[in-house]
């Protein structure tokens, strides 16, 4: 299942990305707009769905999104007290 998503970075850019889940292999970051090429990501699986956590030059996380496995939908979410902490 993939999926095109567009976030706003703090500095105002919006970048798109596609996210594609690989099943037990992770998640591919694919990028889309030409501006997405400087920003990082890190997937996890947490509660059986994958999230995956944008970051910006500085390793700074600036969205969230989850992959539902049961609908295979990517929902942005707020990031935790924790992910919004410097890195």
């Amino acid at each position: 299942m993939a999926d095109v998503v567009r976030f706003r970075t703090p500095m105002g850019d919006e970048i798109t990305i596609k996210l594609i889940d690989h099943g037990n292999r992770g998640v591919l970051f694919e990028p889309i707009s030409a501006n997405a090429r400087g920003v990082h990501h890190h997937a996890f699986e947490a509660n059986g769905d994958w999230n995956i956590l944008i970051r910006d030059q500085n390793n700074q996380n600036i969205a969230a999104f989850v992959l539902n496995k049961r609908t295979g939908q990517w929902t942005q979410r707020p990031l935790t007290s924790a992910e919004k902490r410097n890195r």
